[in-house]
C-alpha cells in the first residue's frame, strides 16, 4: 500500500453528499514496467447518505515499458483512461490478505476514516491492457499477415477446384 494513495475521508462521511477532489501526481504503484514518474490522475470523492464514498478517477495517465508481440521491439505504451469508478463502503470488512477479491463495494482501511485507491488505479490500468501489444507504426505487420493468409486461402481454393 502506497501512502500516496491513502486518502482520509472522515470529513466527507460526517457530511453526507459532500464532495472533494484530489490530484494524484507521480504515484509509483504496483504495475509491472511502469515508467517514472508514475501515474497521474484526478480523484473525485462523493459521500452518500448511507456511509459510502464514490470515488471517480479521471484523466488517468501512465507510461509502461512494453514489447511488441509482432516484432519483439521494445516501446513505451502510453495509457490514458477517461474515467473509472469504485464504491467504498464502511460496512464491508477489510481483509489483510492482498489476494482477497471484493465483490461489489470496497472497504475502508481499518482506521475507518481512510480509503486506499492504489488497487483502484492498478485495476483501471490493467483493464486497459491490450490483448495484442503492438508498437505504434507496426500495425502494417497485421495487414501483411492477413494479406498473406488471403493469398494462401485463394491459392488453396483454386488448387482444390482445379484438381
Amino acid at each position: 500500500m502506497s501512502r500516496l494513495c491513502v486518502i482520509k475521508v472522515s470529513d466527507l462521511l460526517r457530511n453526507a453528499t459532500y464532495a472533494d477532489e484530489v490530484a494524484i501526481e507521480d504515484c509509483m504503484i504496483a504495475i509491472p514496467h511502469l515508467r517514472a514518474p508514475g501515474v497521474s490522475a484526478v480523484c473525485r470523492l462523493q459521500s452518500t447518505n448511507d456511509g459510502m464514498i464514490v470515488a471517480t478517477l479521471s484523466d488517468i495517465v501512465a507510461q509502461i515499458d512494453d514489447i511488441c508481440d509482432l516484432s519483439g521491439e521494445s516501446y513505451i505504451r502510453s495509457v490514458y483512461i477517461d474515467s473509472y469508478q469504485w464504491k467504498f463502503n464502511a460496512d464491508v470488512a477489510f481483509h489483510a490478505d492482498p489476494n482477497y477479491v471484493y465483490e461489489d463495494d470496497f472497504p475502508f482501511l481499518p482506521d475507518g476514516e481512510s480509503i486506499d485507491i492504489e488497487d483502484m488505479l492498478v485495476q483501471a490500468i490493467v483493464l486497459q491492457e491490450p490483448l495484442i501489444h503492438i508498437k505504434p507504426g507496426n500495425e502494417h505487420i497485421i495487414d501483411d499477415i492477413y494479406e498473406d493468409q488471403e493469398e494462401y486461402t485463394a491459392w488453396t481454393v483454386s488448387f482444390r477446384t482445379a484438381s
